[in-house]
């Protein structure tokens, strides 16, 4: 259970940790890469995203927001140093069907070339062009997650709609009365 506070949760619920990577580091664009391409993309989602599940009439999918999954708090609790990867893109197909080793190398070693072959020296990625060199950013995000029923859901979603109405009356109604004022002298 979460405590509450300013901005704190109250109430039973999970905390979420994803572990993940992305290579989405381009030399040529470092604005967003590292942990700004987390904030950009996954956090975005989590904080505004939607997902279509049955809640519609009859179980038609719909859009259900993340917010009504009563997901929040979403964070970077790692920020981590890039790495350099190297990788052979013809080494996946091969570890797959059972025939050849992975397609992952650590940096700064001595590497075998998977199913035989030359070697290969990190930096001399020319003389073995099969191989490419990537930047890998290890992330870790937690976020709370208070799980709500169709019900829940449903009764939020009436109460925003509700919301909306009242808050197009009110501006309705206040223009109008605006329209009506005399001009001030």
């Amino acid at each position: 259970a979460a405590t509450g506070g300013a901005g704190g949760l109250t109430g039973p619920g999970w905390v979420i940790q994803l572990n993940g990577y992305h290579y989405h580091n381009s030399e040529k664009d470092r604005s967003n890469q590292t942990g700004e391409f987390v904030k950009n993309t996954l956090l975005k989602n989590l904080e505004e995203g939607t997902v279509k599940l049955p809640d519609g009439e009859g179980g038609k999918l719909i859009d259900v927001s993340i917010k009504d999954l009563a997901i929040s708090h979403a964070w970077l609790v790692k920020d981590k140093k890039l790495e350099d990867e190297i990788i052979d893109p013809d080494a996946a197909l091969l570890g797959a069907s059972g025939a050849g080793g992975g397609n992952q190398f650590s940096r700064e070693e001595f590497l075998p070339r998977p199913g035989g072959g030359e070697a290969f020296v990190p930096g001399q990625e020319a003389a073995n062009s099969k191989l490419i060199k990537l930047r890998r950013y290890n992330f870790i995000v937690q976020f709370a997650w208070q799980p709500k029923t169709r019900a829940e859901r449903a009764e939020l979603a009436t109460q925003r709609a509700e919301a909306r109405r009242a808050a197009a009356e009110a501006k309705a109604a206040a223009e109008a009365a605006a329209a009506e004022a005399p001009p001030a002298n």
